[in-house]
């Protein structure tokens, strides 16, 4: 068998073991064995670990795609400074995911502006970066999913498909009234993450103005005792980051 009948049926094989990363880096890998007399268990481990990277990189992207996240942002770029009331220290900590692994959940309470969902995304982003599955989904959006599904009889499978993740990220809790059906919803869905999986809640409510939100009160304290057994909560009450960016730029122009 020729060399280059030999190379071909090798890049066929690749394709049908889908081994598109060994693949596409063959070439490369075949002028380094040449150029630095690679062994052959040298040769292979450096073709394996370019497909096993390839599968994480492939893996990540698919991660961040299902998480639904509105925009991508990090914690490298949250103005600690300027919202002295975060600890950024103990934010940091939590770049390691112990908290996903343990059910642990992440409470960020304070006014409209002040960097809760730009906390909530960047350590849902983390948690894609550890190999958890994340999905983003604001309240109001997920009352508007209850709605529908409740009417069209998928509420089962709405509640699987949030179920299944590592993280849940329930962005902007307290800006719509939350009506008996979808405070049921809710319920059934903290309760099924209670030392299960963790929770990411933003509000601007404090937890005695929860009782605003909901009709039911005694569901409500039900929620809240779920919530917070396992839990870290930051207030912050800082200044908003978009009356921050008017001051310095008056005619909103970036």
């Amino acid at each position: 068998m020729s060399q280059s009948t030999a190379y071909e049926n090798l890049i066929e094989d690749l394709r049908q073991l889908k081994l598109s990363t060994i693949r596409h880096h063959l070439d490369a890998h075949l002028r380094l064995a040449q150029s630095k007399s690679l062994t052959y268990l040298e040769f292979l481990k450096g073709l394996t670990s370019e497909e096993l990277k390839g599968r994480e990189e492939s893996n990540y992207r698919r991660r961040l795609k299902s998480a639904r996240f509105p925009v991508v942002k990090t914690l490298d770029e949250f103005d600690f400074a300027f919202q002295p009331s975060v600890p950024g220290d103990k934010i940091l900590q939590l770049k390691d995911c112990r908290w996903v692994a343990n059910a642990v959940n992440l409470l960020f309470a304070g006014q409209s502006g002040t960097g809760k969902s730009h906390l909530a995304i960047a350590l849902g982003l983390e948690a894609i970066r550890c190999g958890y599955k994340v999905y983003f989904t604001t309240v109001a959006d997920l009352t508007d999913q209850v709605n529908v599904a409740t009417a069209t009889g998928q509420i089962l499978s709405l509640q699987k498909k949030l179920v299944k993740c590592d993280v849940l990220v329930l962005d902007e809790l307290g800006y719509l009234k939350i009506n008996q059906t979808q405070g049921n919803f809710l319920f059934r869905l903290i309760s099924r993450a209670y030392e299960t999986f963790s929770l990411i809640i933003t509000t601007n409510k404090d937890f005695s103005g929860w009782a605003e939100i909901f009709e039911d009160q005694v569901q409500v304290s039900a929620m809240l005792d779920r919530i917070l057994h396992h839990s870290f909560i930051f207030n912050i009450r800082g200044d908003s980051f978009r009356v921050k960016r008017r001051k310095k730029d008056p005619t909103g122009e970036k």
